[in-house]
C-alpha cells in the first residue's frame, strides 16, 4: 500500500479538527504534528481570526521593499 501524502496546509487543517475536537492538549497536538507549541498557538490563533483561510502560508519578505525607487522618480530616470 503506498504511503499517503498529504499538503501543509492539509495537516493544518487536520490540525485544527484535532484542536476543535477537544480531546486533545496542545502539547499532545505539537507533538503529534512535530510542530512546537508556539507554532500551534499561532495556527490556532490565525484559525480563529481568518477561519481556514488563515492557515494559507504567508509570503515571506517586505510587502513594500523598503529601498524601491518611488514610480515617479523611476519614470524620470527612464526618460532620460
Amino acid at each position: 500500500m503506498p504511503w499517503k501524502e498529504t499538503t501543509k496546509m492539509e495537516e493544518k487543517q487536520e490540525f485544527i479538527l484535532h484542536w476543535k475536537s477537544g480531546n486533545y492538549t496542545i502539547s499532545n497536538l505539537a507533538d503529534m504534528f512535530e510542530i512546537s507549541r508556539p507554532t500551534a498557538y499561532k495556527y490556532i490563533k490565525k484559525y480563529e481570526e481568518y477561519g481556514i483561510v488563515g492557515l494559507l502560508d504567508d509570503a515571506r519578505g517586505a510587502r513594500f521593499p523598503h529601498n524601491k525607487t518611488p514610480d515617479h522618480q523611476e519614470k524620470k530616470l527612464i526618460a532620460i
